[in-house]
């Protein structure tokens, strides 16, 4: 484990001003980390002073709270409801970035939302496509069944017509059989032409 550090009367002042403003804001530790823009395990040795506040870590700590560096090292002075305290300047090239960040991810997703709009359209014109092919296969389907109904009905009627003729010849034959076996028993052909 690290020996502490023999902290300045700086450290002193600038961690009592850190963690006086972290209880103001109910920052956990890892939050206070987070803005800070270090880990959790560097918040802990700052707590058990096992490492001295550099410059840099002031600098961090000071943008997390969005105070000045020098405010961090007025004594009990600085506290986050302060009315009076200096805010530290808005860096207007970050701002810009982030705005233009922003407008660039708004872009993206007016382009995804257009490419899904017209993948809508698309699917919209197949499915119309589609139901009028069906509606097509339908009109076909029932001209097909009134030609096989129209069909099926000239079928009965010559089946009937054939079964009518067939009678008729069976009947003739009948007759001129009948005709003959009288004839042969007469032996009278005039027989035959009645």
């Amino acid at each position: 484990m690290a020996d502490k550090v023999i902290w300045a009367k700086k450290d002193e002042i600038i961690w009592a001003n850190v963690l006086r403003m972290q209880a103001e804001k109910k920052w956990s530790d890892a939050e206070l980390a987070r803005r800070a823009k270090t880990t959790p395990q560097a918040i802990v040795k700052y707590n058990k002073h096992h490492r001295g506040i550099g410059p840099g870590m002031q600098k961090r700590f000071a943008e997390a709270f969005g105070f000045p560096e020098e405010a961090l090292l007025k004594e009990a002075t600085i506290t986050t409801e302060t009315t009076d305290a200096p805010r530290a300047p808005l860096d207007m090239n970050s701002l810009i970035k982030i705005i233009e960040e922003q407008n660039k991810r708004i872009e993206e997703q007016g382009k995804r939302i257009d490419e899904q709009s017209n993948l809508i359209l698309t699917q919209k014109d197949l499915i119309h496509a589609q139901g009028e092919r069906i509606s097509d296969q339908g009109k076909r389907i029932d001209l097909v069944a009134a030609m096989a109904s129209k069909s099926q009905s000239d079928t009965d009627f010559l089946r009937d017509r054939v079964a009518s003729i067939q009678d008729a010849i069976n009947q003739n034959h009948a007759e001129l059989k009948s005709k003959m076996k009288k004839a042969s028993e007469t032996g009278d052909l005039k027989a035959l032409g009645e």
